[in-house]
């Protein structure tokens, strides 16, 4: 798993880079993630894990986890939160 999140992190660093080399704005869908991983209890992670417990694909986000990303592009983006 200390793998897979260090890849996670060098991605979403690289896409940080290249959206602001092209004037895009970079939003973090990391931090609010926080605590809502795949180890977490089933009610509250994001991210389900090897032998997923609802419609997702291994490590990949669940519902939860899709509106958590979607809810901090929203309160990232001004007059929409």
């Amino acid at each position: 798993m200390a793998f897979l999140n260090n890849e996670e992190l060098q991605l979403n660093s690289a896409l940080r880079q290249d959206a602001q080399a092209a004037g895009a704005t970079y939003i973090d869908t990391y931090t609010p993630s926080a605590g809502h991983d795949a180890c977490s209890a089933p009610a509250s992670r994001w991210i389900e894990p090897l032998l997923p417990a609802s419609p997702a694909a291994p490590l990949h986000p669940n519902a939860v986890g899709e509106q958590g990303m979607a809810d901090a592009v929203m309160h990232a983006i001004p007059g929409t939160a």
